[in-house]
């Protein structure tokens, strides 16, 4: 196409006739309107069942169930604080009664080497207390019975060991 192209003319050309009016009747000449019969409208089905109302459902319970597990976890949460607590109470008891009962220790221990030591002591007396024991019970059965050699001797061995 080549050459100029008509331009479109913003109003309808002369040439073609109006659009024809059919003319106005009076009531008499128009045919008796019949009114259309009312219209019913189609009998309303239920919407079919929607897949959303399952899914509802499930994220619902799915929801209840959710929440329900976070309380039971809260709850055991508490119950395990609560137990650690009572343990941790429990633990510093025993430590401290541990550490009381290892200072009775060491205080018994040392009463014991105390008395180990005062034992051996009375007895290096009673050894000592012996040797002088013997010749004053020798010297006091010889005076009884009037041996006077047995007495001398008795005697003699008091002043060796006896100071």
């Amino acid at each position: 196409m080549t050459g100029p192209q008509p331009t479109p003319q913003p109003y309808p050309p002369h040439d073609v006739p109006p659009p024809r009016v059919p003319p106005p009747q009076t009531p008499s000449q128009a045919a008796p309107r019949q009114t259309p019969p009312p219209q019913v409208p189609p009998p309303q089905t239920p919407p079919p069942a929607s897949k959303v109302r399952p899914v509802v459902l499930v994220l619902a319970l799915l929801a209840v169930l959710t929440m329900g597990a976070a309380g039971t976890m809260a709850a055991l949460w508490n119950d395990a604080r609560q137990d650690r607590e009572k343990a941790s109470q429990a633990l510093e008891d025993a430590t401290r009664q541990v550490t009381d009962k290892r200072a009775e220790l060491a205080d018994t221990r040392k009463s014991i080497d105390e008395t180990d030591a005062d034992i051996k002591s009375l007895e290096a007396q009673i050894a000592e207390l012996r040797k002088c024991g013997e010749p004053a019970k020798d010297s006091i059965i010889a005076a009884r019975d009037s041996n006077q050699p047995a007495l001398a001797a008795a005697i003699d061995r008091v002043r060796v060991y006896c100071r």
